[in-house]
């Protein structure tokens, strides 16, 4: 929420020559800066493939910037999940509305706050968004990413469920159209990032949600435990870019994603 707030800010701010950024849990508002976006070296490192926080690079999503990474493109976009990394979740002993969870699902404590699912013995358990997203953009490229691990064998498989136009929200909570976007076989009782590359609806809807299927392997039955953490959904909001040509970057980026070169 709190990008959110800085983004909005940002966003209405520029119109007035206004420029904002963040300073720990504040926005800091000056007179823009009309040089143009600071070009950020990555140096000769290899970047993982999956999306990458900017917070990670020491960077708000209300800051301008382009990144110079010989022989690799970028992209620029914004997490619309915004609750992927539970540490919110609970905080101030408030209960945790944004995720589905209950006798086999919960956030729980650990190395850091995560997401766990428990399935039974040839059983299934489903998780996700428990409201719709209302903020999207029909048709934009999206990328589904994350940290998984599980005690032994499972299936995910990963959904959007649509929220027609003209539909009650409890309507669409229970029977709005569904669309598998991707899915995993997983193994290891160790974490793992996966990342899941799909186009955003192209049909009519008001709103959409991510949800989660957990699905005991049936070729070795016997009950798992599957942990989540850091899950985002990022829309793109730019094409890949060569750092030599970049302006400056969306005011509402929260994420960047690299690939080679052709």
């Amino acid at each position: 929420l709190r990008y959110s707030i800085l983004s909005r800010i940002a966003e209405l701010s520029s119109r007035l020559g206004t420029c904002a950024r963040s300073n720990g849990a504040h926005a800091v508002l000056a007179p823009c800066n009309r040089q143009g976006a600071g070009r950020i070296d990555l140096g000769n490192d290899r970047p993982c493939s999956g999306p990458v926080p900017l917070a990670r690079l020491g960077l708000a999503p209300s800051d301008p910037a382009a990144f110079a990474l010989e022989g690799y493109r970028y992209r620029l976009g914004t997490d619309i999940l915004r609750r992927g990394d539970f540490e919110s979740y609970g905080r101030y002993g408030i209960p945790g509305r944004g995720w589905i969870t209950g006798e086999n699902v919960a956030v729980i404590d650990g190395d850091s706050r995560h997401l766990e699912v428990r399935v039974a013995d040839g059983k299934a358990a489903r998780t996700g968004m428990s409201a719709f997203q209302r903020v999207f953009t029909r048709s934009n490229p999206t990328t589904l990413s994350g940290r998984v691990r599980a005690s032994g064998p499972a299936v995910i498989r990963f959904q959007l469920q649509r929220r027609r136009p003209g539909t009650s929200l409890s309507d669409a909570l229970a029977s709005g159209p569904l669309r598998v976007v991707g899915g995993l076989r997983v193994d290891e009782p160790d974490w793992r990032r996966f990342s899941i590359d799909f186009d955003q609806p192209r049909v009519g809807a008001e709103s959409v949600r991510l949800l989660i299927d957990v699905a005991d392997n049936p070729d070795e039955p016997g009950g798992v435990e599957v942990l989540f953490d850091d899950l985002s959904w990022v829309e793109w909001s730019t094409p890949w870019r060569d750092g030599e040509a970049a302006r400056e970057a969306p005011r509402h980026a929260t994420h960047v994603q690299f690939r080679a070169k052709p």
